[in-house]
């Protein structure tokens, strides 16, 4: 049996979106949809009702990044992140917090000293000091993130020099970056690779919320690993049985970081094929499958709360 996708989108904004996420909790969903047309219009209001919400929305598509990879899947999601915005948000924030009045378009130190007739140098460093305190709170965030974000932020504060000191960071977080020694000066050593890109997904879930965002809503779109002749794939990413295998351990991960997540929704859309393929489909790991089949099937109808939902453009 199946669940209607009004049905499930309702149940998604109100128990996710509305609720559990927005509280802080984290959730993996799988929705199987078999016609294109529905799955597009299924990710599309995902994503809408995501964005009215206040969440940064963002998409992964197997077809086109190799989502066999964390790190890929990261640094897409890095491409699609408006760093400089999120930034801003979080020294603005710190300066009302603060008390002091803000300029619209300046929030560099300078101008904000002006407007409020301190000393620019002392609040250059209360604020410096006020960031460094806020990024240093728990291990929400991961240390090269935390310090990728200070110096984001101070950028900011910092007139005239936004632009150099925030294009080497952001290019080493969207990994276009070619030599690690170009952000050393920055405190950071090391590339972001497999060992490492899941903790920086889930500091960004974490700053997301430091900045005044209720989180991150992931869509990630595997319906690519079903194909399984690569004649039929005439652009874009095939996925050997290997690669497959290599997919799936990374969604097994995402779905055993949500104790570890701070709001964050990830939507996996996929076709049927990848639960009845037996030489392709989720079955051919275990450790994927148990996590998201149900254990316990209704012969009336599927929990469209479950981890998995097979999803039909039916009415309720």
């Amino acid at each position: 049996m199946s669940v209607s996708s009004a049905e499930w989108l309702g149940l998604l904004r109100r128990e996710y979106l509305d609720d559990f996420v927005r509280q802080g909790g984290a959730a993996v969903k799988f929705a199987v949809v078999d016609d294109p047309a529905e799955a597009a219009r299924v990710l599309g209001t995902v994503a809408h009702q995501a964005e009215e919400a206040g969440y940064l929305v963002l998409g992964v598509d197997a077809a086109r990044v190799r989502v066999h990879m964390m790190q890929e899947v990261f640094f897409e999601v890095a491409r699609q992140v408006p760093w400089r915005q999120l930034a801003r948000r979080a020294v603005r924030g710190y300066y009302v917090e603060s008390g002091y009045r803000v300029p619209d378009d300046d929030l560099s130190a300078e101008a904000v000293a002006a407007l409020n007739g301190v000393d620019a140098a002392m609040l250059n460093a209360e604020l410096r000091q006020r960031i460094h305190d806020m990024l240093g709170r728990g291990d929400e965030l991961a240390k090269d993130f935390r310090v990728a974000m200070l110096w984001l932020c101070l950028a900011e504060i910092w007139k005239g020099r936004s632009r150099e000191d925030s294009a080497a960071i952001i290019e080493w977080l969207q990994g276009d970056l070619r030599l690690i020694s170009a952000v050393k000066q920055y405190l950071i050593f090391r590339k972001i690779g497999r060992h490492n890109a899941r903790a920086m997904l889930s500091s960004l879930s974490a700053w997301c919320r430091m900045v005044g965002l209720p989180g991150v809503v992931l869509t990630l779109d595997i319906r690519r690993l079903g194909v399984a002749k690569r004649a039929e794939v005439p652009d874009g990413v095939f996925y050997t049985k290997a690669g497959v295998l290599d997919a799936y351990e990374v969604l097994r991960q995402l779905i055993d970081a949500t104790d570890d997540l701070r709001g964050m929704l990830c939507v996996v859309l996929a076709r049927p094929e990848l639960f009845d393929d037996d030489r392709r489909g989720v079955a051919i790991y275990k450790a994927l499958y148990e996590r998201v089949w149900p254990d316990v099937r209704l012969r009336q109808r599927d929990n469209p709360l479950s981890a998995l939902a097979t999803i039909t453009g039916a009415a309720a």
